[in-house]
Parts: C-alpha cells; sequence; structure tokens
C-alpha cells in the first residue's frame, strides 16, 4: 500500500514530516481505540506476522530494521519469522556445498557436510535440532546435537566443502 494511500485514510494528511508525525499519532490512537478497530475489521486485517508472498517475507527477514521489529513478535509470529530464516539460511549452505535436499536425504545421516552445515546453523542462526534433523535427515535432534558437539569440540572430523 502507498504511504499516500494510508495518509489520506487517516484524514487526508499531508506527505511531509508533520503528516508523517500526525499519521504516527493516529496510529497511536487506533492502537488503543477498541470499538473503532472491531468498525475497521483488524482481526480479518492481521493475520500472520507479516502479508504477503513468501519472498516478501524472507526479504523482511533479512531487512536489519525487521530484525529489531522481530522482538515485539508474538511467539508464533517469531517462530514464522525464525522459520524463514533457517530455510534461508539452510539454501544459503546447501548453495555453497553445491548441495541440493535430495542430497540430504540420500547422503548418511553422519556425512561430514551434514554435520557441517548443522553445527553452522546452530551457532549461527540458533537452528534447532529438530528443525536441522528433518530438513539434513540426520534422525532424531539428540543425534543433532550429538554429532555437532563433536564437531564443534574436534572430537569429529570437520567437514570438507
Amino acid at each position: 500500500m502507498a504511504l499516500s494511500t494510508c495518509l489520506a485514510g487517516a484524514g487526508q494528511l499531508s506527505d511531509n514530516s508533520a503528516g508523517w508525525r500526525r499519521y504516527a499519532s493516529y496510529l497511536d490512537w487506533l492502537q488503543e481505540d477498541k470499538p473503532t478497530q472491531k468498525q475497521m475489521a483488524f482481526d480479518r486485517m492481521s493475520r500472520g506476522w507479516a502479508i504477503g508472498t513468501r519472498g516478501f517475507q524472507q526479504a523482511l527477514v533479512a531487512d536489519e530494521k525487521t530484525q529489531r521489529t522481530v522482538l515485539k513478535l508474538t511467539f508464533e509470529e517469531a517462530k514464522a519469522a525464525r522459520k524463514l530464516r533457517w530455510e534461508s539460511g539452510f539454501k544459503c549452505c546447501l548453495k555453497a556445498l553445491h548441495k541440493k535436499p535430495a542430497d540430504a536425504a540420500k547422503d548418511p545421516k553422519t556425512a561430514a557436510w551434514k554435520i557441517g552445515v548443522a553445527a553452522y546453523m546452530k551457532q549461527h542462526l540458533m537452528t534447532s535440532n529438530a528443525w536441522l534433523a528433518e530438513q539434513l535427515h540426520m534422525g532424531v535432534p539428540s543425534a543433532v546435537s550429538r554429532y555437532t558437539s563433536e564437531a564443534i569440540s574436534g572430537r569429529r572430523a570437520p567437514a570438507k566443502g
């Protein structure tokens, strides 16, 4: 939606700093005014953490400003945003290693590249063991934890890629 549409909907406000301040005040008021929210059907407007295509949502997650707003999301909204971040990181890892998701299904669950991806994603994206176990076909979540701990501590050969 264009900013001019939002400003017009808030009372034909001007597209300048004074108009933007008045618009911010309008949003603050609207946030507190439950009868007006009901009249404007807010419950039908606000579904999910971001309305748009999957690509749009991934772009939001990648944006630094959006990262700061993630702290204000509900549990379910944050969970969805986290999953998108994990998916994006997983795709980047596969690309860097010249792997495809099908490789994860056919290679052994203890393949060095899988353990390397899992360890990287756990350390850098705080990816859950359960999600990694599913995506990388590494068995149960506790196995992912064990394999990555061994790799990080040096008790397992490093991944080659």
